[in-house]
């Protein structure tokens, strides 16, 4: 199960994983639901992109400023 993913997996690769691990699991009127609930905001992903649960804040930088 986890051999499938590659060898530096990102939170993408894992998400995919658990994804594809829960289709075959469960039948496909329920993972419609689950799917359905599951919010793909990227911006309220807090952990998988540095987000507040990880101890690491997230900065966007502003390269407008530079000299």
């Amino acid at each position: 199960m986890v051999s499938d993913l590659p060898p530096s997996p990102t939170s993408d690769d894992i998400f995919t994983h658990i994804v594809l691990c829960l289709s075959d699991k469960i039948s496909g009127e329920l993972f419609g639901e689950v799917m359905d609930n599951v919010d793909f905001d990227t911006g309220t992903q807090t952990g998988l992109a540095g987000g507040s649960s990880s101890g690491v804040q997230r900065r966007d930088i502003d390269d407008d400023d530079d000299p």
